[in-house]
């Protein structure tokens, strides 16, 4: 998709009722901002404040998600970084989960379960419970019955 592209998918899914996009995006009230809404000089301002995509994979994103498209809310973001900035991500202390989990040395689905079991703060960098085999269910004993 080109810089172009991106921006007519961008007025798309935020006034075009039709769009499969606009229940994400115009229904939550995202707009464009006026500069870059009115056609053709919209285009030209907004390649203009975005420059061009630096490389086919990039899409168009915004960093606060709950945030209208304007500058200083848009950038050129890959897959992963968009995936980390949904509006439906889980935040701890203001980081997504998947970058806390990875900045704390934690397993993500262990923090993720306990999320949503309730745990908040420390409770959620607590040490993991090892898991004692039963006697004769170690993986020594079992090849043992073999």
């Amino acid at each position: 998709m080109t810089a172009e592209s991106s921006h007519k998918a961008m007025i798309s899914r935020c006034y075009h009722v039709r769009s499969r996009h606009y229940a994400y995006y115009g229904a939550r009230g995202i707009k464009v901002c006026v500069a870059w809404r009115k056609l053709p000089e919209g285009r030209i301002a907004f390649l203009k404040d975005m420059g061009p995509k630096p490389s086919p994979l990039p899409t168009l994103d915004r960093i606060d998600s709950k945030g209208n498209y304007e500058p200083g809310n848009c950038r050129w973001a890959t897959q992963l970084e968009q995936n980390r900035n949904r509006a439906n991500s889980i935040r701890i202390d203001g980081i997504p989960i998947v970058e806390w989990c990875a900045i704390h040395g934690l397993e993500y689905r262990t923090v993720y379960r306990r999320y949503l079991a309730g745990d908040r703060g420390e409770a959620l960098a607590r040490p993991s419970r090892r898991r004692v085999p039963l006697p004769g269910k170690t993986p020594a004993a079992l090849k043992e019955k073999e």
